[in-house]
């Protein structure tokens, strides 16, 4: 997909997919909150305590005990998603992607809330990306895949765990730079891993050796990274700079994050950055020392004044970033916006749910139905799945249709001037060897063409010839 053809038709659908994944993702946070409620509730405590996570409940639970129930979830998720499959409903693509991105949260908050009974701040958060690392890595490196039904719930797993590994990174960062207290700081963390994940996501991702598919699991949990990332940098900035806070600040984040993806997607999609790339790849040796140390030098700043080209050449994965690395941006654009889209949403249906319980009187912090707060959770979040669901769907399927048509009409033209071309090339031809024949007949009969003025089709079809 290294061409995108005319820009203002795939960027349409490209905008539209962003807006699909966005719909999709908000639909399973919603049911996540669903299922942390109901945990809440089964260990007795009040859900509005931690709406996005698990209580003090699952710290005295051993950790084989939480995995399974995690590995259980997945495993429902899967039948659930194979079921849909099945169906070929007209909702078939959006209610997959919601089910298979549910178990994503679920992972990084039973971590969480097992490694909490151990210590709090900045040694939970390190132990957290340790364990996190060695379980997601343990997993990408099993060869479990196919399409078998251990296969799905082995990618499942891989991209619940990838997920949950970006999370436990950013919740490190945070113990470590609170957001709210260095905005600078925040900035530049997030310029900086911006480049990490255009980094990782420049080479085409492989699964052939140990280190390919550490590369692909550092490129799923990059960007979630960003993510979350945007997600606080919006949030922080509407509200130190435009002084925004509650549902206002959320849906302001949302036009924010909707214009950063607008913006990144046509620059990135006008450039022709296959082309520097390649241009990129005849600079950098091949193979060998020479290769080793072109490696060393994009990490010392003194040679960026001399060969600023340079940095160009981390940025585009060393150089061996391979055909097709626009669209791989553009996916890197898509996973990023959407999911930190999904995020906000998901602030914004919590409020909601707050809001609504207290106006009812079901929940407060000092008393609280918890049976009612669950109902009310799935109520909102099957008002939310029937509304995205099929909105989204309808978006896409609509722009579809209508590339479609404009590509079937496109291959249609160009079929036919093929045709024509094709055809005049053979008429051509034809004249053409009937041109060579008369001017070679009048030599057999020992006269020159011209005095042959008894022949005179041949003479004026020859001569009618460009």
């Amino acid at each position: 997909m290294a061409d995108w053809g005319p820009p203002e038709m795939t960027l349409d659908v490209h905008m539209i997919d962003l807006i699909f994944s966005t719909g999709t993702f908000m639909a399973a946070w919603s049911w996540a909150l669903v299922y942390y409620a109901v945990a809440h509730l089964i260990a007795g405590e009040s859900p509005m305590m931690k709406q996005i996570g698990f209580g003090g409940h699952n710290r005295e639970k051993p950790l084989p005990v939480l995995l399974a129930l995690y590995l259980l979830v997945c495993c429902i998720a899967v039948g659930i998603a194979e079921s849909i499959r099945k169906s070929k409903s007209w909702l078939t693509d959006a209610a997959i992607s919601t089910v298979e991105f549910f178990p994503s949260p679920i992972f990084n908050a039973t971590l969480l809330a097992y490694l909490s009974r151990f210590s709090g701040g900045f040694q939970l958060a390190f132990l957290d990306v340790v364990i996190t690392w060695s379980l997601a890595l343990a997993v990408y490196l099993a060869p479990i895949r196919g399409q078998s039904n251990i296969g799905v719930i082995g990618d499942m797993v891989r991209n619940t765990v990838g997920f949950g590994l970006g999370l436990a990174w950013n919740f490190l960062v945070s113990r470590t730079m609170p957001p709210e207290s260095n905005f600078v700081g925040l900035t530049i963390y997030l310029l900086v891993m911006i480049m990490v994940a255009a980094h990782l996501a420049a080479p085409i991702v492989r699964e052939d050796s140990c280190r390919s598919r550490q590369a692909a699991l550092m490129s799923f949990a990059s960007r979630v990274v960003v993510a979350f990332t945007l997600t606080t940098w919006t949030s922080v900035a509407l509200s130190f700079y435009g002084g925004l806070q509650g549902w206002l600040n959320n849906v302001c984040s949302l036009l924010v994050l909707l214009l950063i993806a607008t913006f990144a997607s046509v620059l990135i999609a006008r450039a022709d950055i296959d082309g520097a790339a390649k241009s990129l790849r005849s600079k950098i040796p091949s193979e060998g020392f020479a290769r080793r140390r072109m490696d060393w030098l994009i990490f010392v700043p003194c040679f960026w004044c001399c060969c600023p080209w340079i940095p160009l050449v981390w940025l585009f994965g060393g150089g061996r970033p391979g055909p097709g690395i626009k669209a791989r941006w553009l996916s890197l654009i898509k996973d990023v916006c959407s999911l930190a889209s999904s995020v906000v949403g998901t602030n914004i249906i919590t409020g909601a749910v707050d809001s609504a319980s207290a106006a009812l009187g079901l929940c407060s912090p000092e008393q609280c139905d918890g049976l009612l707060f669950v109902l009310l959770e799935v109520v909102v979040a099957a008002t939310t799945t029937l509304t995205l669901l099929p909105f989204v769907t309808e978006l896409r399927s609509t722009v579809t249709h209508r590339d479609g048509d404009h590509f079937a009409k496109a291959a249609a033209k160009k079929a036919i001037d093929r045709d024509i071309f094709l055809r005049t090339t053979h008429q051509i031809a034809a004249h053409r060897d009937n041109m060579f024949g008369c001017l070679l007949e009048p030599r057999e009969h020992g006269g020159p063409l011209l005095d042959r003025v008894h022949q005179p089709p041949c003479l004026i079809m020859s001569l009618s010839l460009p």
